[in-house]
């Protein structure tokens, strides 16, 4: 049952296929079905033909074995086969590959294929000129010329002195004596020609292997050797390549891939897209004659073989076609690489851009620095100016008890019997109050100096209190009560001296100036100090005065915004600047009652490193 299934689904393809007027097409191979040069003929072939034909296509393969088999009998039988094979079978279009086929074809064509178009492919030129072909006979001839090949040998070898031609001995590889030597005579004056033809394979390796490194071997072709023994002609090719001590050259392209240099040669698959196309339009309904028909021909070369022989490639003809160069990785990755390049330069214009932004920032920051530390001198130096005459008094006080002292001391030491207890007292005063002009003058200098700023450990309640403490006169003139919460020894944090005692200078003066327009006895200014969170400490200079306006709190630290009538507005400015170098913060609130707060976060000593 399933037989009969099977045949009636092939008898119906069948019936389908001539219903639809599907073209036939049949193709004759001279050779056996392995030979490379069949299969890629057919493969181009059969990629041009399929799907172009609107119809459909039906395609056959025949292989006739005449290189291997070229007797009469032979030629019957496979005749035979074929009638018998075909018979009720109609074939548009008979395809002859090669020589032989061509001639089987042209023997049988009346009572195997009546009313088939013919076409030829890879027949060489010389047979085409012997024969007289009927005009509805065309196809693709087979470039063989031998002389353009040796040309292009003595392209790449200049220097060349001899010229080896080697053939086997099948009749197809007979058959190229003649021509070889008609068109080689060109050649006997420069090169010394000899032929190597119908020898054993072993024994012709060995000659070849012997030769002068200034000779050009011609591999022609090599079906059967000397000795009988069958060959393929490629791999004939390959062993010739492998043994030469002289560089090979090949009419056919499949010797490429097998070692030779090069030649001038149709290629199978240019030949095989050739038919292809002249199948098409026989089938179409159109007649071309042999003339319209285009050379495929053209320098082929190995690139490796150029390689191995140290040949110069610049000695090739233009519009050689190249096989078998590897690829650079500028052939493979060319966008790649230029996009990869282009990154690199951009990135690395760019680093250089942020190196040259990061030098300008650092210079900038180091002026910016050296302003601010100027900035902050002057700011001291004006504050000192304010204070010029609470500093006078300050000093006049102990150089007045000086002066004192020493009249004093001078009359005792005039008297007959001078008390020696009490200039011994005397003295002592006078060096008590010389080291009190002394350290008036010391906090002086040291804010009058412009050293470079210089981090070390300090005790927040001892500055305060020397800040304090030269500000005397100025807190008892201007009758303010000062409530310092602050012990020395509890809180240290790491900074410089000059500018943390400049910060609280500027917050003492402030705020007495707040308080001025309380009465004598309610100008109150209160300093305490805790410890914050995130290992900070707080200062806090609190006041009772008039408070800060609501259009000043966001500004009253920005340069030049001040509330006084002589003020530049720099003090505050510089005082945050300071603070925030030291790591910290200073900002203002008003008090819930009355006043304002000024509050300082410092990073205490343990936690800045100390």
């Amino acid at each position: 049952m399933c037989l009969c299934a099977g045949l009636a689904v092939c008898l119906g393809v069948s019936d389908a296929v001539s219903a639809t007027g599907a073209k036939r097409v049949l193709m004759l191979f001279e050779t056996e079905s392995n030979l490379p040069a069949s299969v890629i003929a057919s493969a181009a072939l059969r990629e041009v033909l399929l799907g172009k034909v609107p119809s459909g296509l039906v395609d056959y393969d025949e292989f006739l074995d005449l290189d291997r088999f070229p007797g009469p009998e032979h030629r019957e039988s496979i005749a035979a086969f074929l009638r018998e094979k075909y018979v009720g079978t109609h074939i548009d279009v008979v395809i002859a590959v090669g020589d032989l086929a061509l001639a089987f074809m042209l023997e049988h064509r009346g009572d195997l294929f009546p009313g088939a178009a013919v076409i030829f492919v890879a027949v060489n030129a010389g047979t085409i000129a012997e024969r007289r072909l009927p005009p509805d006979v065309v196809g693709i001839v087979m470039h063989t010329f031998l002389a353009p090949t040796v040309e292009l040998a003595l392209r790449l070898q200049p220097d060349a002195r001899q010229l080896v031609v080697v053939t086997g001995a099948s009749d197809f590889d007979r058959s190229w004596a003649p021509t070889a030597r008609r068109e080689l005579s060109r050649y006997q004056v420069r090169l010394r020609t000899t032929y190597l033809s119908g020898l054993p394979i072993a024994e012709l390796l060995k000659k070849v292997s012997r030769l002068p490194h200034d000779s050009i071997v011609l591999y022609v072709s090599m079906f059967r050797d000397g000795a009988g023994q069958a060959f393929q002609p490629w791999a004939v090719a390959k062993m010739l390549s492998d043994a030469s001590s002289a560089p090979v050259y090949g009419l056919a392209d499949t010797y490429l891939g097998s070692g030779i240099v090069g030649g001038h040669m149709d290629t199978f698959e240019a030949m095989g897209r050739a038919t292809g196309h002249l199948a098409l339009r026989i089938l179409a309904g159109e007649h071309p004659g042999m003339s319209e028909l285009a050379d495929t021909s053209a320098n082929y070369v190995n690139w490796r073989q150029i390689q191995r022989w140290g040949l110069d490639a610049a000695r090739l003809p233009p519009e050689t076609i190249i096989r078998f160069k590897d690829p650079t990785l500028w052939d493979l990755y060319r966008w790649q690489i230029v996009i990869l390049f282009s990154l690199i330069a951009a990135l690395s214009i760019l680093v250089l851009a942020l190196l040259i932004q990061a030098r300008r920032r650092q210079r900038m920051e180091g002026e910016l620095a050296t302003q601010r530390s100027e900035l902050a001198h002057l700011s001291r130096v004006a504050t000192l100016g304010e204070l010029s005459g609470a500093l006078a008094h300050e000093l006049s006080q102990p150089l007045t008890a000086i002066l004192s002292n020493a009249q004093a001391a001078r009359r005792i030491l005039k008297s007959d019997r001078p008390e020696l207890a009490e200039i011994s007292g005397i003295v002592a005063d006078i060096e008590s109050e010389d080291l009190r002009a002394s350290e008036v003058i010391r906090h002086l200098r040291s804010l009058f100096k412009n050293d470079a700023p210089r981090r070390e450990s300090l005790d927040l309640g001892t500055e305060i209190a020397d800040v304090q403490r030269m500000l005397h006169s100025e807190i008892i003139g201007r009758s303010v009560r000062v409530i310092n919460q602050v012990s020395p020894g509890l809180f240290r944090v790491r900074g410089d001296r000059v500018q943390l005692q400049q910060v609280f200078l500027n917050l003492f003066l402030n705020a007495c100036g707040a308080v001025e327009q309380n009465a004598s006895g309610e100008r109150l200014l209160t300093i305490y100090c805790a410890p914050s969170e995130n290992g900070t400490v707080q200062v806090c200079y609190a006041d009772n005065g008039t408070g800060i306006g609501k259009d000043m709190i966001d500004r009253i630290f920005q340069p030049f915004v001040t509330s006084k009538r002589e003020g530049l507005g720099l003090g505050l400015a510089v005082c945050r600047t300071i603070i925030q170098a030291h790591g910290g913060r200073l900002w203002a609130t008003n008090n819930a009652i009355r006043g304002a707060s000024f509050w300082i976060t410092l990073p205490r000593a343990a936690e800045a490193g100390t």
